[in-house]
């Protein structure tokens, strides 16, 4: 799986709605595949490489569980600083289609681009993802496993 990630710099239509045309999204480029790592000043909150690694553990975490490879998804796209004062994360569906994350009101909610939650439940909104969980497992509450982080591994646990 071929893994980026965005920065959507907070782009907002004049009714304060996120951006979503073609020249805003998927963003700027912050990291690809074999990329290094962003610095502190171009990505302040870490989100471009905490994206970046969580996808990786989400593929070995279907290697591995469910023995479902998910290397054949093209491209792996992931967008932060989604909108202003977003606090939510959604799959936009097209032709890869691509997670975008909200950095939050920083009040209520703060950035879910760093939240394991949002992540992985976004990420399984890929198609090819979520249908292999629905069509292939046999037991179709498996979209709603629970992510945990503990000693800053991640740990998934089965509804």
């Amino acid at each position: 799986m071929r893994r980026e990630v965005f920065d959507h710099k907070h782009k907002v239509n004049s009714d304060g709605t996120p951006k979503e045309g073609p020249n805003d999204l998927p963003g700027s480029p912050r990291r690809k595949e074999y990329g290094n790592p962003v610095g502190k000043k171009k990505d302040p909150s870490g989100a471009a490489n905490y994206l970046f690694d969580e996808a990786e553990r989400v593929e070995i975490f279907f290697r591995d569980v469910f023995k479902h490879d998910v290397t054949f998804i093209s491209t792996l796209k992931m967008t932060y600083n989604f909108g202003h004062n977003q606090n939510n994360a959604k799959w936009i569906p097209g032709e890869d289609g691509q997670a975008v994350f909200g950095s939050g009101d920083g009040t209520t909610v703060q950035n879910t681009a760093l939240d394991p939650d949002m992540y992985v439940s976004n990420i399984t909104f890929s198609p090819h993802i979520c249908s292999y969980i629905i069509t292939d497992c046999l037991c179709i509450h498996l979209v709603d496993f629970v992510v945990y982080r503990m000693n800053s591994a991640m740990v998934f646990w089965r509804a």
